[in-house]
């Protein structure tokens, strides 16, 4: 009997402080944009996941942007997809000069809340590491919280990343996109945005 008293009475202190604390434990709340914490930029990599590490995070977070030229080789080129530069006028490629500031140039455009990226391995195209190269397949999905009208853009499809290693640290040399996501192809691509924010000032 004591036992079931002192259960009642624990339940109706329990009760009482949601009350008290304006919780309301049947109200959902709207989805909020993630937040990136715990950056953790790897300044030595050795490894060539680590340069994959440094590339979504130089792409997904101000603070890493300025960092993106360390990780790419200095005769890096980055391929668009064809269907790109048939559809929206996209350069068949561009070079180092331009790639190392477009993370800066999107940060910077005064218009994103925050990205986030996903990476995926593709089942059909495993990854191919050598001694001093590697080849890294991965789909991607990136999304673009933007403010102040609270819309989402997504961003869908393939990367080959061409890596080497110089005096023990790997770079990217040569980045192929492509907009052929799983069983999509219409999507818009990383290649598509990075071409549209190419332009953007650098405050």
């Amino acid at each position: 009997m004591l036992k079931k008293r002192t259960i009642r009475i624990i339940r109706i202190v329990f009760v009482i402080s949601l009350v008290l604390s304006g919780c309301n434990i049947f109200t959902t709340r709207s989805a909020e944009p993630p937040v990136n914490v715990d950056i953790k930029w790897n300044d030595f990599p050795v490894e060539p996941h680590n340069i994959v590490d440094n590339l979504v995070l130089a792409y997904q977070n101000s603070k890493n942007a300025s960092q993106y030229p360390e990780i790419l080789d200095t005769d890096f080129k980055f391929y668009f997809d064809n269907k790109d530069i048939n559809d929206y006028g996209t350069p068949s490629s561009w070079n180092y000069s331009t790639e190392k500031s477009v993370p800066i140039r999107i940060h910077n455009s005064g218009n994103i809340d925050s990205i986030k990226i996903e990476l995926e391995e593709i089942e059909e195209e495993q990854d191919v590491i050598q001694t001093y190269s590697a080849d890294i397949y991965r789909y991607y999905n990136l999304t673009m919280y933007l403010s102040p009208d609270d819309s989402i853009l997504v961003f869908c499809g393939k990367m080959h990343l061409l890596l080497k290693e110089v005096n023990s640290f790997w770079h990217i040399s040569k980045w192929f996109d492509s907009r052929d996501y799983k069983e999509t192809t219409n999507s818009k691509s990383w290649g598509w945005l990075k071409n549209e924010y190419s332009t953007q000032s650098i405050q």
